[in-house]
């Protein structure tokens, strides 16, 4: 596996496991946030190991499944399209409509970190079983 590929992927846990982090402090809105950051992160390196080449920049997580080429099984494309918006939702006002802070709880940062693992041990596998 190439470098820049296991960097990347490296780097997506690293989001994750902040993520835990967060979720341990009460700052669910970061879970949110860095849910949806690993798993940019992770798809990203699939369309570098897929592509061969650099990914295009962008945080929509659709667009990235489809530039991969990859076809997720239902229950995890539907994790893919919940943590999209979270980019911005969790972090600015303007696209929150209001104190982004107060849109998440512990049950809803439980479930997105439950949710991110099982798709980002998909992808991992999906990467690591590329030749």
């Amino acid at each position: 596996m190439r470098k820049e590929v296991r960097d990347t992927m490296d780097g997506a846990w690293y989001d994750y496991a902040t993520a835990g982090d967060m979720w341990h402090a009460g700052r669910y809105n970061y879970v949110a946030f860095l849910c949806q950051q690993a798993v940019e992160k992770m798809l990203k390196a699939a369309v570098m190991s897929y592509k061969r080449r650099l990914y295009p920049k962008g945080h929509n997580l659709l667009e990235l499944i489809q530039e991969a080429g990859l076809s997720l099984p239902e229950n995890l494309l539907t994790t893919a399209l919940r943590l999209s918006p979270h980019y911005l939702v969790s972090r600015y006002l303007n696209a929150a409509g209001g104190r982004y802070w107060e849109l998440y709880n512990e049950s809803i940062a439980s479930e997105l970190l439950a949710q991110t693992r099982g798709l980002l041990e998909w992808l991992k596998g999906k990467i690591e079983s590329r030749p």
